[in-house]
């Protein structure tokens, strides 16, 4: 037999000590036997009286245990051990019922009931064998307030039902409808033979059964009930083998149950001291269950009086408050209204509740809880609306589940809440500025977007997406909008210049802002654009068409270049201007030096023509006076009689006569 190892080892000895008799009982049952005494003893008072105390008495104990153990833990293991014991302690108290009505009567409705007990003991420790059993919240309470209405009504039918074949088989045997089951003398007949084999075999196997169920660590109980299903087998034993009621043999058997029944007594107050509560564990773990039990529930407490969320614990299925976190006590509450003790509709009867909107007043299929106990919905996330005591509305976002059981069925929920408020207030006004935003973008005159920029392998920038534009970026671009969301650039423009990509690539990834005034070639116009990031690789850009503004800076600077120009050019004629006029100068003065040079020769040339022409007036005197004709003929003298002098002083040429002409030629 394994035990605790936290067990004394005195306890250790004891539970050893205690299959101690099982053996002895064997031994001196096959002396008896073999020895085959005929000595008949038969005293219907100490019968009786043995059977009170150590069946009836011993029985009530323990099913009275088992049956707070099955309300704690809805274990139909427990209950049908508890019907057996029932059943086999009443077996005992018929005697005196049965002992008039002859000794067959009080043997075959003893063995029938012998055979009922371990049937459903058999049944009882295979169903914990297959199920091994855990002890549930509400173990250690010492009683069971929690157990549901199904539990106590399922252990009042058993129970009836284990009495009501008590009943039945004590009826059987008195009208004498029974078969034979023993004859004085000669001993059992085949009927009783089978009935108490098969329940010493199935008592056997109840104790081999709770053993295994239980490893490595059996309860108190499991150990001591166990030891008592062998003794009382041991004792069944002794009475099929008998062959004179009331004998020696018969005897031994019957004490060999007896003590099987004190052992159920022991069973029954060794488990009440070694769980501290009076219930039944076939597991040694109920104390540390219990301990356990305890522990968590400091913890809930503590978690419920600190934990800053609201916290709201109902049962199933009169979705009934059991227990509220003190921050949701006190915040929604202060002390006006606990809501501990309500059900779910009293509650909302004190408290208004209102749907997420704030003004549609809520149902109770619509709270959480009530979706939780009653249907066993999962809820995350269900805004509402609740009316504090000072009118005061505050917004609780809730999350809520079901509480089930070892079976799987609803035992209660819990709703977990928190109060939104201030994020709702918070939200509000977010979204009012982003609302403020929204028109302010939209109805900006400068075109603005938000883009995702998109890189390649190797992280460099090769397209940008566009998430948002606003309508000003629709008329300056002449794009519109749904063509653009979700698409990148070189899918809608792609023209698009790579100097774009490079550009805003370096601010979406670096966080460099950039203003520029660049062309776009794929729309033909010029941008005046600020671009900085909003978030890790997006970028907004803020632009404006500059176009007009471009040409005519264009225009104008090709004027100012002709102007240049022009300049330029009256720059250069002038300064070829200043060159020739310099040149003139030069050459007025050489022009000058050359008249002066000419007037000097000229009135030599004037004064040598007047001496001349003296001389030949001279000369033609003379020839006037020699009576010879003139030798000089003046071309002024075919006009005039003088010889005219021109402005500079000088003569016309005189031209010789042809006789002079002649003669000079001579």
């Amino acid at each position: 037999m394994t035990h605790d190892p936290k067990t004394p080892p005195t306890a250790v000895w004891l539970n050893r000590l205690a299959w101690a008799p099982v053996p002895l009982f064997v031994v001196a049952l096959g002396v008896l036997w073999l020895a085959d005494l005929q000595t008949e003893y038969e005293s219907p008072i100490l019968l009786t009286g043995l059977n009170f105390v150590f069946s009836t008495l011993a029985s009530l104990l323990v099913v009275s245990l088992l049956g707070r153990s099955f309300l704690a833990r809805s274990s139909p293991g427990l209950l049908l051990i508890g019907c057996g014991i029932l059943v086999w302690g009443a077996a005992g108290t018929l005697v005196p019922v049965l002992f008039p009505h002859g000794m067959n009567a009080l043997i075959s409705g003893h063995n029938s009931l012998v055979w009922f007990a371990a049937i459903l003991n058999l049944v009882g420790a295979l169903l914990a064998l297959r199920r091994r059993l855990t002890p549930s919240a509400g173990a250690g309470s010492g009683s069971a307030p929690g157990a549901n209405a199904l539990s106590r009504l399922t252990l009042a039918l058993a129970y009836a039902a284990a009495a009501g074949l008590v009943g039945l088989v004590t009826l059987l045997a008195v009208k004498g409808w029974m078969p034979v089951f023993f004859v004085q003398g000669q001993g059992g007949t085949p009927i009783r033979s089978f009935a108490l084999g098969s329940a010493i075999a199935m008592l056997v196997v109840t104790a081999a059964a709770l053993w295994l169920a239980n490893r490595p660590a059996p309860s108190a109980f499991a150990r001591w009930y166990g030891a008592a299903l062998l003794l009382v087998a041991t004792g069944l034993f002794g009475i099929m083998i008998e062959s004179v009621h009331g004998g020696a043999l018969s005897w031994t058997g019957r004490a060999a149950q007896f003590l099987g029944g004190a052992y159920m007594l022991v069973a029954a107050l060794a488990s009440v001291r070694e769980s501290g509560v009076w219930e039944v564990s076939l597991s040694a773990a109920l104390r540390e269950a219990r301990l356990a039990a305890e522990e968590r529930q400091r913890t809930l407490d503590a978690l419920l009086d600190f934990i800053p969320e609201g916290i709201t614990i109902a049962s199933a299925p009169d979705v009934r408050i059991v227990r509220t976190s003190r921050y949701g006590d006190r915040l929604l509450t202060r002390g006006w209204a606990t809501p501990t003790g309500l059900s779910l509709d009293d509650w909302l009867a004190k408290v208004e509740h209102y749907l997420a909107d704030g003004t549609t007043p809520a149902k109770l299929h619509d709270l959480p809880l009530w979706k939780a106990a009653k249907l066993g919905q999962t809820v995350e996330g269900q805004e509402l609306v609740l009316r504090r005591p000072n009118g005061e509305l505050i917004s609780v976002l809730c999350n809520a589940g079901p509480i089930k059981d070892q079976d799987g069925h609803i035992a209660g929920a819990v709703v977990a809440w928190r109060d939104v408020t201030a994020m709702r207030r918070a939200e509000e006004a977010l979204r009012a500025s982003e609302e403020r935003y929204r028109r302010l973008f939209d109805t900006m005159t400068e075109g603005s977007a938000l883009h995702e920029i998109v890189t390649d392998a190797q992280g460099r920038p090769c397209d940008y997406r566009f998430i948002e534009v606003n309508a000003a970026f629709e008329r300056l671009t002449g794009l519109k909008r749904d063509d653009l969301i979700g698409k990148r650039v070189l899918e809608v423009l792609p023209g698009t210049e790579p100097s774009w990509i490079e550009n805003y690539g370096r601010v979406a990834l670096t966080g460099e802002p950039l203003h520029i005034e660049n062309h776009a070639a794929a729309l033909n116009r010029w941008y005046e654009v600020f671009a900085y990031r909003t978030a890790p690789r997006q970028f907004a850009v803020v632009f404006s068409d500059i176009t007009i503004r471009k040409q005519s800076e264009m225009a104008l600077d090709g004027s100012r270049r002709a102007a240049l120009n022009l300049m330029e050019d009256a720059i250069t004629a002038r300064k070829q201007a200043e060159q020739a006029g310099a040149e003139l100068a030069r050459r007025v003065e050489e022009l000058r030096a050359a008249n002066a040079d000419l007037a000097r020769f000229n009135r030599a040339a004037v004064d040598r023509e007047l001496r001349m022409v003296q001389l030949k007036k001279q000369v033609n005197e003379l020839c006037e006076k020699a009576g010879l004709p003139r030798k000089y003929k003046f071309e002024f003298e075919k006009h005039a009689g003088a010889a005219p002098v021109d402005s500079a002083g000088a003569v016309s040429r005189a031209a010789p006569t042809p006789e002079a002409q002649a003669a000079n030629d001579q």
